[in-house]
């Protein structure tokens, strides 16, 4: 049940290989590749959720800060392609401009379907990006035009895996029964049968136990405790522990980002709304997998696709820039710092067996800070550079219905757009 895209990806390298030594850099290079297109997708959105170009370049360096992201940009499984789609579908879904809903709908079908083939655990996130874009396509005049359209858009993609599955590598469902039923081995029994009798078998009280714990993981709890007079290396290893683990502690010191939401003011109505959305699908999807999947503590982030950190990331950044760009990007670089402390030193990750491998080799540490300074001035180039001309919403789709930069400057002397 390796996702399509992945594998895809992994046998590509067979047209110029054949099992030779040499393979698995390329495969490595490849990997890094496709692991890093979370930077169009993370682009995408922020493209969407604010017209400052300060913010849009800090939620990229604040998903670049995420230990998770750093970790999985030299990992080989890619998972962050997957991200990197979602993220688009949401872009997508979230935007309004000139694109009509009809195709772009169409286009937001398309990147959730590649996000689906990318890696299955993409569905989580994708269940409130389908109700919104639903929604959207009901409210509009060309109802089963739209509907059509992204349908099949989607169709056109998923089926021909599907029917591979089905037809020439059955069963094809041992993933959905893995995540909602928590059985392992492949069984010959429906997806329904099979978790009507799992769920059957713990009971209404252990299901509740189990959703309980989906959400304790989600959060961390109970939180790592670090035992007097511990050493800086069981630090780092109880710390890199919950943040691989879990998904909220993996946030680290940007979560202090969100007391922006707080002071947010009149003038920024148009970001609040933009990323108070995207709040409203983080949130949703992430109750959806705490209770959609078995349990008991099975919503562990690396078993995902990435995207809830990268958007919880970006609504933290945004949160923090209604108060203040210059103090989130202090917060952000002390992220950065964090994790690099956090995460570089060559100490494994409980029950992680590709962590106990040697120390870091120092040509990959060289290419890490080389690329880390050239990633810093290019985005520190582009925040300096000029602001749009238009800022996004979440209300009609008429271009002429948008509200322009002059727009907002009237809201009020302390307008954000001339502060920052």
């Amino acid at each position: 049940d390796r996702p399509p895209l992945q594998s895809a990806f992994v046998l590509s390298q067979t047209l110029w290989h054949r099992g030779d030594a040499s393979s698995l850099l390329d495969y490595q290079v490849l990997a890094t590749l496709m692991q890093s297109t979370w930077v169009a997708g993370v682009w995408a959105l922020a493209l969407v959720l604010t017209t400052r170009r300060s913010v849009r370049a800090l939620m990229i360096a604040g998903c670049a800060a995420c230990g998770q992201v750093l970790l999985n940009s030299f990992y080989t499984w890619p998972k962050l392609l997957a991200a990197a789609f979602v993220l688009v579908a949401v872009a997508l879904v979230l935007h309004r401009g000139r694109m009509g809903t009809t195709a772009r709908l169409s286009l937001a079908a398309a990147a959730a379907a590649l996000g689906y083939l990318s890696h299955g655990g993409a569905v989580f996130a994708l269940i409130p990006v389908a109700l919104v874009g639903a929604w959207q396509a009901l409210r509009g005049r060309t109802v089963l035009r739209t509907l059509g359209a992204a349908l099949g858009s989607a169709l056109v993609l998923v089926v021909p895996w599907a029917l591979y599955q089905r037809i020439y590598d059955p069963p094809g469902d041992r993933l959905l029964k893995w995540m909602l039923a928590e059985v392992h081995e492949i069984d010959p029994r429906s997806v329904v049968q099979i978790v009507e009798d799992r769920y059957r078998q713990v009971g209404a009280g252990g299901a509740i136990h189990n959703k309980i714990e989906n959400f304790a993981q989600v959060l961390g709890l109970p939180p790592q405790q670090i035992p007097p007079h511990a050493d800086v290396d069981s630090v780092i290893r109880l710390l890199r522990s919950a943040w691989f683990y879990s998904l909220v502690p993996s946030f680290g010191v940007l979560i202090v980002l969100a007391l922006g939401w707080v002071v947010c003011r009149r003038a920024q109505r148009a970001e609040v709304r933009a990323q108070g959305a995207l709040v409203g699908v983080l949130v949703a999807g992430v109750v959806g997998w705490c209770l959609l999947m078995f349990g008991p503590r099975t919503t562990v982030t690396h078993q995902g696709t990435y995207a809830f950190a990268l958007m919880g990331v970006m609504a933290l950044v945004g949160a923090g820039a209604f108060f203040s760009v210059r103090a989130t990007t202090v917060v952000v670089a002390l992220q950065a710092v964090v994790t690099l402390v956090v995460y570089v030193p060559a100490l494994p990750i409980a029950r992680v067996e590709w962590t106990q491998s040697a120390h870091p080799a120092k040509q990959a540490l060289v290419v890490l800070a080389v690329c880390g300074i050239g990633m810093i001035a290019v985005l520190a180039a582009y925040a300096r550079g000029a602001r749009d001309r238009r800022v996004p919403g979440l209300g009609s789709t008429d271009p002429s219905a948008v509200p322009t930069v002059a727009d907002v400057r009237t809201d009020g002397p302390e307008a954000f757009l001339e502060r920052d």
